[in-house]
């Protein structure tokens, strides 16, 4: 081929080339020319962007594939990074001779032929490339302008969606503060059409009488973006309570306006208002109810402090009356004289009860009622149960009965104490309106769960029983099915009361079902948690004289105030041969004490409400001397309060037990604590005993 044919085809190729701006034309129109008129088998542009190389266009296509193909590519790609003569590249592979012809900034031209190439030729691609390199580079450009362009109108439609959708009123101004453009959102909150603000002053717009003494377009102007809250105003007049925001807008760097935007928050700063308002209204009423509640706090402090106090004044001369009966009951007596002291000691025990049970209740109201969690019998409740009543049942020849079912479980846990008291209310008032037949206590479990059960117990009685419309009031305070009951049978009517609270704490019920004449169904659930078997119980039983032989000869150190209440108990202590030293005060019992060695006293009664030293702190004082650590320490005290039972062992007592004091229970303590002191005891025993975890709380109501 002569060179003016070259130069044909060169300029033909470079007529296809000029004037194109895109990539695609650009390359159908001049690669097929060096496959048609210079038999190329093989014309691509290899572009280089971002470190890698990309095929542009290939003909033919399917050449894409061809494993030759890539491995040329990547050799030719090799060969125009390294230095040479010429600006081209030429490779030998196979029957092809493959061409690189580098466009800068952009790629190369690759060129495949079966021949080789003219010289000439060669050397006229140089400007060709150039040619080519400048038409790719343009087409590069105007499309990257394209992709600008179209983003750009992306933008706008974006912006102008939101100028004209957004909730809040919008407007653009100039450096003179003039404004440009209103959403359709401005009109609406301030009332003013495009036409009458364009070009206007926008502070003179929004606040007309310029009664605000700060504007937010200044500050935008100066470059600031904020956000504030500021008072605008309407066309008409109206208040326009706004959150503001706003910025500048730059055009290539330099501040040629601002945006502003109003969010209406006059509803939320209406609620603001109204809710400090309630806030205020709010405060008033807690600072009120803290007052009330302080009062009643006081008030209920006043109560217990006053039930305390009464029961304390009660109990001391109560404990005189009763244990002188019982005494005197036991020496020899006309049948008259029996009968007066029976009835004193009956009604010293009624006044016990009914003080305790108001006890229970101030307890109750005041919300101080603990329930225990400790592993218990159901089997020694009844038996404590049937103690208390069998001998009533007898005389009256009332058949006392109890049952239980099979799947009743016997690893319980719960305040057996509290289960017994409310047994104990429901069986009293059966077995007293009861005068012929029978008094049936039945327990079945209702629902068994691996860590609960709940209990159902069932007290019936053929005793006179009463209307259904009297029901309802039996289990409030102080009420009975009717006057007339009271004055026959007696009562306070607050045991059903207290009942039911207690069973409310154990999250069940109560309810009862009677008819006059055939007798009485009460009823109560409870749940218990289950866990380990219950422990022996430590239970108080009539005492045989045998039994008392163990305190023969036991010396033990009475510590009370009251002269009379010291001869009670001196007397009470003979019965069971004990050797009775007394002291009037803690601190006399204190000296008492130190002044013997180590065991003298096997043992101390300690009252605790005395002149001088009470007793809690001599039993602290008792208790730092390690000589004395072991002796056993007993609260002797009408402070019956669960607070007392908690302050005597915190103090280092071994046991409380409340007046008026029932002998039985005494000696039966003694018995228990006398021997527990005589074994050797582990190390360690010691303060675990005196950190309460050996220690009972046994309260001796009757």
């Amino acid at each position: 081929m002569n060179p003016e044919m070259y130069r044909d085809i060169l300029l033909e190729i470079a007529v296809a080339a000029s004037g194109e701006l895109d990539h695609e034309k650009l390359f159908q129109a001049c690669l097929p020319i060096f496959l048609r008129k210079l038999n190329c088998t093989l014309a691509a542009v290899i572009r280089k962007e971002d470190e890698a190389w990309q095929t542009v266009h290939l003909l033919p296509r399917a050449m894409a594939r061809n494993p030759v193909y890539r491995h040329v590519s990547r050799r030719l790609q090799l060969a125009l990074e390294t230095p040479a003569s010429q600006p081209w590249r030429c490779l030998a592979h196979e029957n092809f001779l493959y061409y690189a012809f580098p466009l800068e900034d952009y790629g190369f031209l690759l060129l495949a032929r079966s021949r080789p190439l003219d010289t000439f030729f060669l050397h006229e691609m140089i400007p060709l490339s150039r040619i080519l390199t400048k038409a790719c580079l343009s087409c590069l450009e105007t499309e990257k302008r394209r992709q600008s362009e179209a983003e750009l109108l992306v933008q706008k439609a974006h912006f102008e969606s939101i100028f004209t959708n957004t909730l809040d009123a919008m407007a653009y101004f100039d450096v003179q503060h003039r404004i440009l453009i209103i959403n359709s959102r401005f009109t609406e909150m301030f009332g003013y059409t495009q036409e009458e603000v364009a070009g206007r002053d926008i502070n003179s717009i929004v606040d007309p009488l310029r009664i605000q003494k700060e504007y937010g377009s200044p500050r935008i102007l100066r470059g600031e973006t904020l956000e504030m809250e500021a008072i605008r105003y309407g066309k008409d007049g109206r208040i326009i309570e706004v959150l503001l925001k706003g910025g500048p807008v730059y055009v290539n760097g330099e501040i040629r306006g601002g945006y502003v935007i109003y969010s209406d928050i006059s509803q939320r700063k209406n609620h603001e208002r109204q809710l400090q308002e309630s806030n205020l209204l709010l405060e008033k009423a807690i600072a009120q109810a803290k007052a009330m509640a302080g009062q009643a706090e006081m008030a209920t402090m006043a109560k217990s402090t006053f039930l305390a106090t009464m029961s304390h004044e009660i109990r001391t001369p109560l404990n005189v009356i009763i244990g002188l009966t019982d005494l005197c009951l036991s020496t020899s007596l006309s049948e008259r004289q029996r009968d007066y002291l029976t009835k004193v000691a009956q009604a010293g025990h009624s006044l016990l009860g009914v003080i305790n049970d108001i006890l229970d209740f101030s307890r109750i109201e005041a919300g101080k009622l603990r329930m225990e969690k400790i592993p218990f019998s159901l089997e020694e409740v009844f038996r404590k149960i049937s103690d208390l009543f069998s001998h009533k049942a007898r005389e009256k020849g009332l058949r006392l009965r109890w049952s239980k079912g099979k799947e009743v479980p016997e690893d319980l846990v719960g305040d057996p104490l509290r289960l017994a008291q409310i047994l104990t209310n429901l069986v009293g008032n059966a077995i007293k309106f009861t005068e012929k037949g029978k008094v049936e206590i039945h327990t079945r479990a209702l629902v068994l769960e691996e860590k609960s059960a709940v209990l159902e117990f069932q007290v019936r009685d053929t005793g006179i029983g009463m209307a259904e419309k009297q029901i309802p009031g039996l289990f409030q305070p102080f009420s009975q099915a009717d006057s007339s009951t009271t004055r026959r049978f007696g009562g306070s009517g607050l045991g059903l009361a207290i009942s039911r609270e207690l069973v409310e704490l154990m999250q069940g019920e109560i309810r009862m079902k009677s008819q006059p004449g055939k007798g009485s169904i009460c009823t109560f659930t409870c749940r218990l948690a289950r866990g380990l078997p219950s422990p022996p119980e430590h239970r108080v039983r009539p005492l045989p004289p045998s039994a008392l032989i163990p305190l023969h000869g036991k010396r033990i150190l009475l510590v009370e105030d009251h002269a009379v209440n010291r001869q009670l108990g001196r007397e009470i202590l003979k019965q069971a041969k004990v050797q009775v030293d007394m002291a009037e005060n803690g601190m006399e019992a204190l000296k008492k004490i130190q002044e013997q060695a180590p065991g003298h006293y096997h043992l101390v009664l300690m009252d605790v409400q005395m002149p001088i030293m009470d007793g809690y702190e001599a039993t602290r004082r008792i208790r730092r001397d390690a000589r004395f650590q072991n002796l056993p320490i007993l609260a002797m005290t009408a402070n019956a309060m669960a607070e007392d039972r908690q302050r005597a062992l915190a103090c280092g007592m071994d046991n409380h037990i409340a007046k008026p004091i029932d002998p039985r229970q005494l000696f039966s303590l003694l018995l228990h604590h006398l021997a527990a002191s005589s074994e050797e005891e582990p190390p360690g025993a010691v303060a675990e005993r005196l950190s309460g975890k050996h220690s009972e709380i046994i309260d001796f109501h009757g």
